[in-house]
């Protein structure tokens, strides 16, 4: 991204002087920092979780715009992350996207049926692409 355009989506970001909040649960602390630096660079507000009990702590005490939950984690996995939030009314709305190296049909659908938004393979996804997803879900948030 380049100055004007990291600029740019800081305004847009910005709603009544707030930047929206994004929560990162992954316990590949390589891949969240990456992913953390590049949405705050592009003005989020980024919450990072490494477990998925950490995940359901920090979202119902943060309430965060956008979630990015990794499915293969320690203590309770994505999905059991994902099946918590859709039976909580104040959550089930929130735009999730989960991100694994699981890429099997069963898995996406399980995914889907449980609530997120798009299930993102890790080695396919480019840091632009996940910004780009991010910024809509955003902007469609509004």
């Amino acid at each position: 991204m380049c100055y004007n355009e990291i600029v740019k989506s800081v305004i847009e970001n910005n709603f009544n002087g707030m930047a929206k909040k994004v929560l990162i649960a992954d316990d590949d602390e390589k891949f969240r920092t990456m992913i953390a630096n590049a949405l705050a660079q592009a003005g989020f507000t980024v919450i990072e979780a490494i477990d998925g009990e950490e995940t359901l702590k920090k979202i119902r005490a943060e309430k965060p715009d956008i979630a990015l939950v990794d499915i293969m984690m320690p203590i309770k996995l994505g999905f059991e992350v994902l099946e918590e939030l859709q039976a909580d009314p104040d959550f089930k709305n929130m735009p999730i996207f989960t991100l694994s190296h699981l890429s099997q049909s069963s898995d996406v659908e399980k995914v889907k049926r449980l609530g997120a938004r798009e299930h993102l393979i890790k080695t396919e996804l480019s840091i632009r692409d996940l910004v780009d997803k991010v910024q809509a879900a955003s902007d469609s948030a509004h």
